[in-house]
């Protein structure tokens, strides 16, 4: 990554595709409002200190861990899909985060979230958790996504604490094949509006059927 130094007004890098193994030279472009460097083969996150960016996709890359965004104090969008992260950590200081994508990892378990509380929308779709734990702080959660997980126990569901969960997918996990899978969920979540792919456009009328 190089050619940048006369780009000092540059607000928006894109960067996909390419083979690019290291973030560098972007350190100057501090009017940067976001950087996308998806399918490269980038292996650390890196050389960002300095910038206000907004929003930093990094899919499908060689990542294995979740480091070097501790300055990134604007970022609202982090999406680190399909790399090899086995822990969620290193978010502590991005309190204005909203948007999390981990998506196709390793991760064993959901943990590090402590302080995100403007967490909106968080995507673990198609890792190894094995159960709900550790959402108690974000209240301000709308859209979880763990579908295609090992979730196998209801207990967790008690973690969600934010009263605005809009969608959820846990579709493809050992609990989903409970017989009462959709009326449970529905009845913990109120103001649910998608469960997994189907929009619940009458749910109490679906909850009275199942009844």
């Amino acid at each position: 990554m190089e050619g940048f130094c006369k780009s000092r007004t540059l607000k928006d890098l894109f960067l996909v595709s390419n083979k690019i193994n290291k973030i560098e030279n972007v350190k100057h472009l501090k009017h940067l409002d976001q950087i996308e460097l998806g399918r490269n083969r980038i292996r650390k996150i890196e050389n960002l200190e300095g910038l206000s960016i907004k929003k930093l996709w990094l899919a499908k890359n060689k990542i294995k861990k979740i480091e070097g965004v501790s300055t990134l104090k604007k970022l609202k969008i982090l999406s680190l899909q399909s790399n090899r992260i086995e822990i969620i950590e290193g978010l502590d200081e991005l309190h204005q985060l909203e948007e999390l994508y981990l998506s196709y990892n390793g991760i064993k378990r959901i943990s590090g979230l402590d302080k995100n509380y403007n967490l909106k929308i968080l995507d673990l779709t198609g890792n190894l958790i094995t159960k709900i734990e550790s959402l108690e702080f974000c209240l301000k959660l709308e859209d979880l996504w763990l579908d295609k997980n090992n979730v196998n126990e209801w207990g967790g569901l008690e973690y969600i604490k934010s009263s605005n969960l809009k969608t959820i997918y846990l579709e493809y996990n050992p609990i989903a094949k409970d017989v009462n899978y959709r009326r449970k969920l529905i009845h913990r979540f109120p103001n649910l509006e998608q469960l997994d792919s189907t929009k619940l456009s009458n749910k109490y009328s679906e909850i009275k059927l199942m009844d």
